[in-house]
């Protein structure tokens, strides 16, 4: 794991990981709670160097998809 990026919600602390492209989702106390794939749902291509993540005021995900030149805006519904 290279964790490239991370933010904090109500749930716990999202970080990104630049190798992978996985998401992860931390409660406070540090246990791991959610990992998703590098391919989300309704996206064709997977994360690529993911650089950082970031919370929108409405709770979505802002993540800077460097390999692939893009910001996605996602919702994760575990």
């Amino acid at each position: 794991d290279y964790p490239a990026g991370a933010t904090t919600t109500v749930e716990g602390i999202w970080t990104i990981d630049r190798n992978s492209g996985r998401l992860f989702l931390h409660d406070y106390a540090g246990q791991r709670l959610f990992v998703s794939e590098a391919l989300l749902t309704g996206l064709e291509t997977k994360m690529s160097e993911p650089l950082d993540i970031a919370r929108l005021s409405d709770g979505r995900l802002v993540i800077s998809d460097s390999g692939n030149n893009r910001l996605l805006v996602c919702r994760i519904i575990r």
